[in-house]
């Protein structure tokens, strides 16, 4: 009944027009000069509509992603020292909560696993220690 009173309200006017319809129709017009991020952004939102699940995301190499991580970290350093020389006032950043490096010395201190043995030796993961230092 609700909705025989829109389309009856619509005939009245002249008009017939679905408007998520023609919104989605004007997106997708628009779509083909969408480039770089927001192209994949559009084509991810097409997928997940026709499908109803996500794509996986790409793997990309560790050391790749350091590398990334690591000029990303450069460049907002050297952004910052260039706004701090024109004397623009931007927001400030909490510098004293920085994350620990992940350096390869940190991975190795993490590779431990469990309490290094005081007395005797592990092998095969089993702690053997002699009787006269039970």
């Amino acid at each position: 009944n609700n909705n025989n009173n829109a389309n009856d309200r619509n005939s009245k006017i002249g008009i017939d027009i679905d408007f998520d319809e023609t919104v989605k129709e004007i997106k997708t017009l628009g779509s083909t000069q969408f480039t770089g991020k927001l192209k994949r952004k559009y084509e991810k939102e097409q997928y997940e509509e026709l499908t109803g699940r996500t794509k996986k995301k790409q793997k990309v190499p560790l050391n790749i992603v350091r590398g990334i991580k690591k000029k990303a970290a450069i460049r907002e350093r050297r952004l910052e020292q260039e706004n701090k020389d024109a004397g623009i006032v931007t927001a400030t950043t909490n510098k004293k909560k920085t994350k620990r490096g992940y350096s390869e010395q940190n991975r190795r201190d993490n590779r431990v696993h469990g309490p290094a043995p005081t007395i005797g030796f592990t092998k095969k993961g089993i702690l053997s220690v002699r009787r006269e230092k039970r």
